[in-house]
């Protein structure tokens, strides 16, 4: 057949033949996508079509589609016949069937007269009152020709063989030849694409504008998109071209000629090349008033350089016929549910031949579309990859495992990306991996890259970043250009960078010696390297030990308790977790000399501690062969009584007790039970604190007597939260003892019975299905779709 039908699988055809069906029939076919719900129709209309001929014949109309995949494709066919008319006479009996007036059967298996004869003569005994059509392959690939805008839909319809020969009927030989370094790119993709949203945007953009510009994260498909695009194009005969400069779109381009041009990373992703920026952004307005509908551009590049790129030109020259860059920047980061299916399908399809690999591509469909790591390039990896992977014999939580690991790490593709970064490049990553909380503030960021950055290599950081942006990192905008933010682009590019910079000693010295808590903490977090499988990931020698155990001394000194807890909460899981003897050595005397500064600094400044820190200084010093002396509890001690007592004097004038006062003194008094009993015991606790608890009962009282009357949801919710928060915090007290053990006893349980009241006053809200998401496919969808790999 002229075109390859059986690439597609059942989904995809179902759609074509859809598609294939509203261009033909007109836009009102109703249709049923839902394999277990279609009851035996996929396509219906009741009204008139011009059907079977370009007269209009009355309905109903019901299309049904069989694909097959089979090696013997006429004998499924058949066998899919027979169980449609056994299932056609089950309905007739139920009374849940209509007779239509026509009947279309549509496949993709090609038929012989006679055989086309056979299958018909079935279906028109199951359906006597209806005239019954059959539509084989060849007439879908005539229904294809006649509409061309289609197989741009359905791309991978074409394999190389196909496209070269459709191109040799459309193109001279003259045009053939500009256009061969084009079909030999198009060949890695034409048998696995998926058309996607982006790539119909593209396609959008370019008819309006002929221009496009495909943006996004490395591995999403820009490149794909683009050749597919021109793929589409020399079907129709144009010619397609690449451009890796400026000045390969002016050798190649022609007045008289319909041309596509592909400039690939036109910013050079991988090489960072600052001069082919330069050359981009001086040629534009050059190379932007010859596009038009029979010359057509696509960059696959970074939306931000090509906004810098327009307002250079604007300089340069009026740009009033320049599209707003959101005209014509078509974003491929995002991927539906559908879509990523379908891409792991296709690879799958065309790269595996063995039942097996097919068979555990099937069992683990589900996960593997909606890892969060998933991207187009890893899939064909893994794709790759399994054949090579011997996990036939393994138990399937090990399969499942093994296949996570391998779609989470660094691609090779990453790697050379990142060898071929300039240092500055490099330290600008660096300092991205001292972000706790996923983004950096331009200005944080900036500080740290200027901090530890040697002068020797260190560039302009606003032209780096730019550099790096849509290609390491991504970055968030604010009505402040100067308040962006950045994070990584993928999760992966971060354990890289980890990677990386673990084997790169002169980095790593440097990072060591000058690095803040973020980096410390990675340093010796099990969170590092390939899927976050490394522990310890920086410290190899003992100069590594050396320079990093300073510099957290440096920081025990710098800085406050709650970030001094997070580093000895890391370096008692480090500890835990490390089985190496020698490695866990290091650990222990980096905890023992850091918490002695702490205790040092703290006793001598008087600090006042919060319970999660006095916890976490307990909990790490624990895992010390001596354990140290907790720090003087007594400053932090004083402060939270006080605090309570303040709040509780201002309940008594008259306004609200601040739950945070009495929570913070009642987690101060649970870590001392645990870690320093004969503090409280040395106080004379509870005992001798009768007066304030007297003041916080009455204070709980007054909560209650003088509850407020709320309106709003949020007030209400708020009200309900605090009035628990109190409860809580009160039956702890009760707990410790007291005199007062019955009092606050009862005092919380009337709170807990106003927060729950307060709640059942809460308007209902419509139920919703935890199953769904927007945009999102259903498992039983995805599975469906692999049912004929």
């Amino acid at each position: 057949m002229r075109y390859r039908l059986d690439e597609l699988g059942w989904y995809q055809f179902e759609s074509l033949v859809l598609g294939l069906l509203k261009a033909d029939l007109g836009l009102a076919i109703e249709a049923w996508s839902a394999p277990s719900g279609d009851k035996g129709r996929d396509a219906y209309f009741s009204g008139a079509l011009p059907f079977p001929s370009r007269e209009s014949s009355e309905g109903p109309f019901l299309f049904q589609v069989k694909f097959s995949n089979a090696s013997d494709r006429v004998a499924s066919l058949t066998s899919a016949v027979s169980a449609e008319v056994r299932a056609i006479a089950k309905r007739r009996a139920r009374k849940g069937w209509r007779d239509p007036r026509h009947y279309c059967l549509i496949t993709n298996v090609s038929l012989t007269t006679g055989q086309r004869e056979k299958l018909t003569t079935a279906l028109a005994a199951a359906i006597p009152g209806g005239a019954v059509h059959l539509l084989c392959g060849e007439d879908v690939c005539a229904s294809l020709d006649r509409h061309p805008q289609l197989r741009r839909s359905f791309p991978q319809l074409l394999g190389l063989a196909d496209l070269t020969s459709l191109i040799s009927d459309v193109l001279q030989k003259e045009h053939r030849e500009r256009s061969e370094a084009a079909i030999r790119q198009a060949e890695r993709y034409v048998s696995t694409f998926v058309p996607t949203t982006a790539y119909e945007k593209a396609w959008s953009a370019l008819r309006e504008h002929g221009f496009a510009v495909l943006c996004g994260p490395p591995e999403m498909g820009k490149t794909t998109i683009a050749w597919m695009v021109a793929v589409g194009q020399m079907s129709a005969g144009w010619e397609a071209h690449l451009c890796r400069h400026p000045a390969d779109f002016f050798a190649a381009y022609s007045a008289d000629s319909a041309q596509v041009f592909v400039a690939d990373d036109a910013f050079g992703r991988t090489e960072y090349d600052p001069s082919l920026v330069s050359a981009w952004e001086r040629e534009l307005h050059l190379i932007f008033p010859k596009l038009d509908t029979r010359h057509w551009l696509i960059w696959t590049s970074r939306k931000h350089l090509l906004e810098r790129a327009k307002q250079r030109m604007d300089l340069q020259s009026p740009a009033t016929r320049f599209p707003d860059p959101a005209a014509v920047v078509v974003e491929a980061r995002q991927l539906s549910e559908a879509e990523r299916a379908q891409i792991l399908y296709r690879h799958a399809k065309h790269h595996l031949a063995d039942a097996q690999d097919r068979s555990i591509v099937r069992a683990h469909c589900v996960p593997v579309t909606r890892h969060p790591a998933f991207t187009p390039e890893r899939i064909r990896n893994f794709v790759d990859w399994l054949p090579t992977a011997g996990l036939a014999d393994l138990d399937g939580g090990i399969v499942k495992g093994k296949i996570h690991e391998i779609i989470e790490n660094p691609t090779d593709r990453m790697r050379k990306a990142y060898a071929s970064l300039h240092g500055a490049h490099k330290w600008v990553l660096v300092a991205l991996l001292e972000e706790r909380y996923g983004a950096a503030a331009r200005d944080n960021l900036r500080h740290r890259y200027d901090l530890q950055c040697p002068d020797d290599v260190k560039e302009d950081f606003s032209l780096v970043v730019d550099q790096l942006v849509d290609a390491f990192i991504f970055q968030t905008r604010s009505r402040n250009p100067t308040q962006c933010s950045y994070s990584w682009i993928h999760p992966s590019y971060r354990d890289l960078v980890i990677e990386e910079l673990s084997s790169d000693d002169a980095i790593k010295k440097q990072f060591l010696s000058s690095t803040d808590l973020a980096g410390v903490t990675l340093a010796i977090s099990g969170l590092g390297g390939s899927v976050g499988g490394r522990n310890v990931p920086l410290l190899h020698d003992l100069e590594d030990w050396r320079r990093f155990r300073a510099r957290a001394n440096e920081l025990a000194v710098a800085l406050d308790p709650e970030a001094a807890s997070v580093m000895l909460d890391q370096l008692a899981e480090s500890i835990e977790t490390e089985s190496r003897p020698p490695v866990r050595q290091e650990l222990l005397a980096t905890l023992a000399t850091v918490c002695e500064t702490l205790r040092t600094q703290w006793d001598a400044k008087g600090t006042v501690l919060r319970a999660s820190v006095l916890s976490s200084y307990a909990d790490a010093s624990r895992w010390l062969e001596r354990i140290p002396p907790l720090p003087n509890v007594s400053p932090s001690w004083t402060a939270h009584l006080d605090v309570c007592a303040l709040q509780a004097a201002r309940s008594a004038d008259g306004e609200w007790f601040d739950p945070e006062a009495l929570s913070s003194l009642v987690e101060f008094v649970e870590a001392l039970k645990k870690s320093e009993p004969r503090w409280l015991a040395k106080v004379g606790f509870p005992e001798k604190f009768a007066d304030l608890f007297e003041q916080v009962g009455s204070a709980m009282e007054s909560e209650l007597d003088a509850d407020p009357n709320l309106e709003e949801v949020d007030q209400i919710e708020g009200r309900a939260s605090q009035l628990d928060e109190l409860a809580s915090d009160l039956r702890k007290l009760a707990g410790s003892g007291s005199s007062f053990q019955d009092q606050f006893n009862s005092i919380a349980d009337r709170m807990t019975a106003r927060a729950q009241r307060l709640r059942e006053e809460l308007p209902s809200e419509p139920d919703h299905d935890d199953d769904y998401r927007s945009g999102s496919a259903s498992e039983a969808d995805i599975v469906a779709m692999f049912s004929d790999l």
